[in-house]
């Protein structure tokens, strides 16, 4: 499991009184980026003191340029290990003793300068914000301009090839370069290039942009650009993305600090707290500071092994190309193929015939099959096309036996299974074929449904994972396919309060695509899904406000609280998509009196101005007050009777292998047994009877 350690402070530094020129206005203090080459070294870039490199094992200064508390920079220090472990730095000038007002010099410190008088000044053609190097063009540099301007430069910063950006572009660009692999973005089989640059940017409507531009020795070649409408530019404090393309964006706040991270080594990461230049002045006297944070990710799951589904062979953590082999993009377009053609059943049997094979070939920890009832042929077929019925009796109940379509379906193999195939599906694949299986607009088939729900059942699909504005409820919704829907409810991890509330409400309102489905069998699906108390409470002061809706909802808690001892709650089946059933759902009690007491807690001054709801309310409270008195009594038998459960559990644990013991060691044990049981449970040896 991975695991992180507590930071250690790698080096402090006092904010200057001064706040430089303009060009540095919100620039952070200190800014801290990790080389890692034949050695392990921190360059630091502190405003008004200098350049600063320290190794990361000892602690000990590496080399020190300290250049005047008169001396501000537009950008980072940016280092390139040289030949026999020597390193050249880069970084662009604001203000200095010998610098001019235009903005645009750079100081080159070579390979092996030593000391501050060692450095070359540069005149650039656009002001530099950062420096970037490709591992495999050791003789070119990448000068980027707050602008958008990218520069493509000799090790002397001499321009090769400029590149101006799209349009006038507004605050500081942010810059990734990656390296040419299989899985980054704007890479093709036939693609030449050394690297893909990723700038993301305000433009002068202030939306916010991504611009993606591929490296080539002597060139750079702009593939594209995307406007993000739904982020405004003024409000981005930082980006971080990956080479495949995944970026988040953090959103500004009134506060004024700033918090750095940034990637070191596979088992470290940096962190610097500083001030931004040109903030509020206040009384104390403020310092910026770099944290090395040590973290652990394991190549093995330990959480995986204890669940006993680890497979030595394969690693948990990734590295590398991360995209699908070739069978598994044939399956993914096999699937599509048949799904856009109508032939669903064809598209359900790829699927689980692929998922047949994969478990076959799959030798440590995974079952094949399941283990049949009575070894018919019909029952080998049909566990070896994985073509199992796997809806559990509760929600085929919850669900009143209704498929998609609005007609009941026939059970493939009604032998019954004891076990459940298990295959592993990484998870690139799984979001592809969550695409084909979601995005596409066309009526759901019983295709869609049955491989989603096999997904789902293992724990495979996340709520976010399908891409759109809706998100996973919203499509299941909007197709009415309640046989997934309740499968998300109980199976779907991060399934925020939100979206639980939202199935509630198209159940109490009834404006689901297809046969709605009765209240409770809705609610029984939504008790089901794990919630946060606070959450849900706030989800349901959003979404819930007919304060009727909420007195429906208490009638049916009442119901089955009424009915706690018989076995379900008769509900009358509609005439179409139903199938009879022998009982109807009835969730657990203490899911029933959790959510019971949610609602109260929400509505409860809103349920006592409403005349018709208090009738539910003191029937509740009739029925919840013996409970109590109830729980109490059996509350003070719990310390006598906890003998009593000790010997229970030793009685079920002597199956188990023991360790030798002496005869003495067990006469001792005997003795303080029987004393404890003396002890403890002598009042309650003698049982009177009265007739």
């Amino acid at each position: 499991m991975a695991s992180i350690s507590e930071p250690f402070l790698l080096h402090s530094y006092a904010v200057p009184p001064a706040a430089g020129p303009s060009s540095c206005k919100g620039l952070p203090h200190v800014q801290a980026e990790a080389r890692w080459g034949d050695a392990a070294e921190i360059t630091m870039t502190v405003q008004g003191d200098g350049i600063h490199t320290l190794d990361r094992s000892s602690l000990h200064p590496v080399s020190s340029y300290t250049l005047g508390p008169s001396t501000f920079f537009r950008s980072a220090a940016s280092s390139r290990a040289g030949k026999a472990g020597k390193h050249s730095t880069y970084v662009s000038v604001a203000a200095g003793s010998d610098i001019t007002e235009s903005g645009k010099t750079a100081w080159i410190w070579p390979e092996g300068s030593e000391d501050t008088a060692s450095k070359k000044s540069v005149e650039l053609a656009h002001p530099a914000q950062e420096f970037l190097f490709v591992p495999a063009l050791p003789s070119q540099v990448i000068v980027a301009s707050p602008d958008g301007h990218l520069t493509l430069s000799s090790t002397n910063l001499e321009p090769i090839h400029d590149l101006p950006p799209p349009f006038t572009i507004t605050g500081r660009a942010k810059n990734f370069i990656f390296p040419k692999l299989a899985h980054t973005v704007g890479t093709n089989p036939g693609s030449t290039h050394q690297a893909v640059l990723i700038s993301f940017f305000g433009n002068e409507e202030g939306k916010f942009g991504a611009r993606v531009v591929r490296v080539s020795e002597g060139e750079l070649d702009e593939v594209g650009w995307v406007q993000l409408d739904d982020i405004k530019g003024v409000d981005v404090v930082g980006v971080s993305c990956e080479a495949a393309g995944n970026a988040s964006v953090l959103p500004s706040v009134p506060e004024k600090f700033a918090v750095f991270l940034s990637p070191a080594t596979s088992s470290q990461a940096l962190i610097t707290l500083t001030c931004p230049l040109g903030a509020k002045k206040s009384d104390s006297k403020p310092r910026s500071s770099v944290f090395i944070v040590p973290f652990s990710v394991p190549q093995t799951s330990s959480l995986i092994n204890a669940l006993g589904r680890l497979q030595v062979s394969e690693p948990q953590a990734i590295e590398g190309d991360t995209g699908l082999s070739d069978g598994q993009r044939r399956l993914v377009k096999s699937v599509g193929d048949a799904l856009r053609s109508g032939a669903s059943e064809s598209a359900e049997k790829t699927f689980f015939d692929w998922v047949s094979l994969e478990s076959k070939a799959t030798s440590n920890g995974v079952h094949t099959g399941a283990e049949q009832g009575d070894g018919s042929e019909e029952e080998d077929v049909a566990s070896a096309n994985g073509l199992v019925n796997e809806d559990s009796d509760e929600e085929a109940t919850l669900t009143n036996g209704r498929e998609v379509n609005g007609a009941s379906r026939p059970k493939l193999n009604e032998a019954p299974l004891r076990k459940k195939a298990l295959v592993h599906l990484p998870i690139a694949l799984v979001e592809q074929l969550v695409d084909v299986l979601l995005v596409p607009p066309q009526p759901a088939t019983e295709a869609h449904s049955a491989i989603l729900r096999f997904l789902m059942r293992r724990g495979l699909v996340s709520y976010s994972m399908v891409k759109g504005d809706q998100k996973l409820l919203d499509v299941l919704l909007e197709r009415g396919d309640w046989a997934s829907v309740v499968v998300a409810l109980q199976s779907v991890v991060d399934m925020p309060e939100s979206a639980i509330v939202r199935v509630l409400m198209v159940g109490l309102k009834g404006t689901g695509a297809g046969t709605p489905l009765p209240l409770p069998n809705v609610l029984a699906a939504v008790l089901a899904a794990p919630i946060t108390r606070s959450a849900l409470r706030l989800a349901l002061k959003e979404q819930l406000t007919d304060i009727t809706n909420v007195r429906r909802l208490l009638e049916v808690l009442q119901g089955w609280l009424v009915q706690s001892g018989v076995r379900g709650l008769e509900l009358a089946a509609e005439d179409t998509g139903f199938v009879q059933v022998d009982f109807r759902p009835k969730p657990r009690i203490d899911s029933i009196l959790a959510f019971a007491e949610t609602l109260i807690d929400t509505y409860f001054i809103a349920l006592l101005q409403h005349p018709p709801a208090r009738a539910v309310l003191q029937e509740l409270s009739a029925l919840l007050a013996p409970q109590l008195t109830l729980a109490a009594d059996l509350e003070r038998l719990r310390g006598p009777l906890e003998v009593f459960a000790k010997q229970k559990r030793l009685q079920k644990q002597s199956g188990l292998p023991k360790a030798a013991v002496s005869r003495f060691e067990e006469g001792r044990r005997r003795k303080r047994a029987q004393e404890e049981a003396e002890l403890q449970v002598g009042p309650y040896r003698v049982e009177e009877f009265f007739f």
